[in-house]
């Protein structure tokens, strides 16, 4: 089993490079740089010119903090410390595949070795979980800590049990809403799964304690960082966008076909039947009872809340439901081992089942991962260039395609060149119409946009050299028409001095669903470039790097 871990995650190595550049990437890595370099979840405005990725905004300190939690921030930045940023995005990938090792040993105790085995492989060859390996955001680490937490929930069922075991899971449990707020549900279930069986006499109270213990360290310490960050433990990143509110029965109604049709053919595949099967099979069955009910509490809130949310879905949907797939498949194979008795029937209905979801996932997984792998290819060659030309603490001026990630590495100050593009950027536009939430204009920016062309080009330099300080350069990110624009349109005395280049890839655009093709929402210019980073189009031109010089 070990083996197959080892084998999964060589195969996401191939895929691997040490950079960010999907939406919510910054969220989670540029935490884990902020907690690594300054042992802070927050950072303060130092330039009104400076780069504020979409995900952050304003707390009642004036500091500025992620819509998202900052647990998974905490996990990356311990690689951060020690290794550097590279190693800070090797963290999911790991997890991806030491989840494997999990799933095998939750599913031999449910329906011995060799079903168990080919659980492993199921999850193995999922498209989906093999894409947010490799994503940058926080639906892997969930999916790790939900089988952690409910792989030492068993023990703790066992007539003297450790008390250890209750932490454990605690721990575990009590970590997932840091990485995600929503996912509060699974804590839930867990807690009122502890007081049913209490009641029965199959936990003993000291392992609840333990539990209880365990859950209260990592959501005190959320609850006490919000009540810093937003002047009340019980608040959240999200009220800045009011989507805590953006549930309604009308959605889910909407949105439930489309949720299960995506589950069958993006999420789970096979076995979503299997496992829907299996856990009303446990449910009838009063043995086993208790686990059909642990599983559907673990599933059926998660995947309703996501349903009944506002947003429509789209071809990343899935991946808030990414930590209830091993749990299909958990159930799956326990129907499958009730269900077929003969070792050689058993067999071939395996070696079939693993045919077919090959077939259906290695091909979806591989599109996706080249896709990233291109993206953050570019971006660890656009850093390893500054990282040979640009001293640290520079100012460098960009794109937030770029600086999304350079946000993260934290070498040097980020200035936002949306501020005075001539073509703003898709995320501009977005943050410019919204009144408030994350990723809204300070109101420095907003009187940026408001001057006369002219004016904004003089007063965006200026406040670069005075961010820059005495001693400090400040170097530019450009293609060759942007360079030009630059020159015409950059205070007299100042010019641009050219330090290396790089030739960014031809984007290949890949295939999709009419269905993925729709706009998520009204309010967006557009959907997104399927060959851009943000606002980097990949179009074969060379990317430059200048130096300002006056």
């Amino acid at each position: 089993m070990v083996g197959l871990a080892i084998l999964h995650f060589s195969w996401l190595a191939t895929y691997h490079a040490p950079a960010i550049s999907t939406p919510d990437a910054n969220s989670y890595f540029a935490q884990a740089r902020w907690i690594a370099q300054e042992g802070t979840t927050s950072f303060a405005l130092e330039s009104p010119v400076q780069f504020i990725a979409p995900h952050w905004n304003a707390g009642v300190n004036g500091r500025y903090y992620c819509t998202h939690p900052p647990g998974l921030g905490v996990l990356l930045a311990i690689p951060y410390v020690l290794l550097g940023y590279g190693a800070a995005t090797w963290v999911n990938p790991l997890l991806a595949s030491m989840s494997l090792i999990i799933v095998f040993l939750l599913a031999r105790g449910l329906a011995g070795p060799y079903w168990a085995l080919l659980a492993a492989t199921l999850v193995a060859f999922n498209p989906f979980v093999n894409e947010h390996a490799l994503f940058g955001d926080s639906h892997v680490a969930v999916q790790f800590f939900l089988l952690g937490a409910l792989f030492c929930l068993i023990p703790m069922t066992k007539k003297g049990a450790s008390a250890t075991w209750g932490l454990a899971a605690g721990l575990l449990a009590g970590a997932i809403p840091t990485f995600r707020y929503p996912e509060l549900l699974y804590l839930l279930t867990f807690g009122l799964y502890l007081v049913l069986i209490a009641r029965r006499g199959r936990v003993t109270v000291r392992s609840v304690l333990a539990f209880a213990l365990g859950v209260t360290l990592p959501i005190g310490a959320l609850l006490a960082r919000n009540q810093i960050a937003y002047g009340g433990f019980w608040k959240t990143g999200y009220m800045a966008t009011g989507e805590q509110a953006a549930f309604s029965v009308a959605a889910l109604v909407q949105h439930a076909p489309i949720f299960l049709w995506k589950l069958l053919t993006e999420g789970v595949w096979l076995m979503f039947p299997f496992g829907v099967a299996g856990v009303i099979a446990m449910l009838a069955d009063r043995e086993t009872r208790h686990k059909g009910l642990l599983l559907t509490g673990l599933i059926a809130p998660v995947t309703l809340l996501y349903m009944a949310w506002y947003w429509q879905p789209d071809p990343q949907s899935m991946r808030f439901l990414i930590p209830t797939f091993p749990l299909y498949t958990l159930a799956g194979v326990w129907m499958l081992s009730r269900l077929i008795r003969k070792p050689r029937v058993a067999i071939w209905v395996s070696a079939g089942i693993v045919a077919i979801t090959a077939v259906w996932g290695v091909p979806q997984a591989v599109m996706s991962l080249r896709h990233i792998e291109r993206d953050n290819r570019v971006l660890a060659d656009i850093t390893a260039m500054l990282e040979r030309h640009v001293p640290t603490g520079s100012i460098v001026i960009a794109g937030i395609g770029v600086q999304q990630h350079l946000d993260f590495v934290g070498n040097w100050k980020l200035a936002d060149v949306d501020l005075v593009s001539t073509r703003p950027s898709r995320i501009m536009l977005l943050r410019a119409a919204q009144e408030k939430g994350p990723g809204k204009l300070t109101s420095e920016q907003r009187d940026f946009l408001h001057l006369p062309t002219g004016a904004r080009w003089d007063a965006f330099v200026d406040a670069a050299w005075e961010w820059a300080g005495d001693g400090s350069r400040v170097f530019l990110l450009a293609k060759p028409a942007e360079a030009l624009d630059w020159e015409r349109r950059i205070p007299a005395g100042t010019h641009l001095e050219q330090l290396d280049n790089i030739s960014l890839p031809m984007g290949q655009t890949p295939r999709r669903s009419r269905l993925d093709e729709r706009r998520r929402s009204d309010a967006l210019p557009g959907p997104p470039d399927p060959n851009s980073v943000f606002d980097l189009t990949l179009d074969g031109q060379a990317l430059v790097l200048f130096e300002l010089e006056r």
